[in-house]
This record gives C-alpha cells, structure tokens and sequence, in this order.
C-alpha cells in the first residue's frame, strides 16, 4: 500500500511539473496534442530518473520539488542530451579510460 502511495505522489508531481510546461506553451498560443503528448513523455521520463536518484541518496524529503522542477524542465535536458550527445560521450570515454575519442568531423 505504501509503494502505491509513493507512486501516485509521483505522478502527481510529474503532472505538476507537466503542466506548468503546458501553461507556458498555452501563454504564447502554441499548445496542440502533439506538444502535449510530447511534454509528458519527456516529463515522465525525467521525472521518474530524478525520483530514483533522490530514493537512492535517501534525499525523500525533496523528491517532491525534484521531480516536479526535472518534470518541468524535461524537455529542455532531453533535447540537450541530444544536441551534446557526442561531446558528453566523448568527455566520458576520456575520463574512464584515458582514450581521446576524435572527431571525424572536425
């Protein structure tokens, strides 16, 4: 009982950090069922990686306002990730193993 309880406290600030993405979008006239469709998912996917991060540092306290403010920013830290994927890859590689990554396009 008590993990359904964890769960749906979850999603209630997924929705929450949501939402306020989609009153942005709303602001400037710009919502449609794709960009909706598009905020949750990325919401629900940062949201739930960040509440498994504060469950782990056994920071429960503030899981709440994690969540919502990674459910909020969601899109933006997916479309970085994207954007800077090959340098963070390569930043990786050099700091694990030692071994400079080049670039074919530069």
């Amino acid at each position: 009982m008590e993990d359904a309880v964890d769960f749906f406290k979850t999603v209630f600030y997924i929705v929450i950090g949501a939402a306020v993405k989609i009153m942005h979008y709303a602001k400037t006239g710009t919502v449609n069922k794709k960009r909706v469709a598009i905020t949750f998912t990325f919401a629900v996917f940062v949201g739930m990686i960040v509440n498994h991060i504060m469950i782990i540092q056994e920071w429960h306290q503030w899981s709440g306002i994690a969540v919502s403010i990674s459910a909020l920013l969601g899109e933006s830290f997916v479309s970085y990730l994207l954007t800077n994927s090959n340098n963070i890859f390569r930043s990786f590689i050099n700091s694990i193993f030692k071994i400079d990554v080049k670039n074919k396009d530069e």
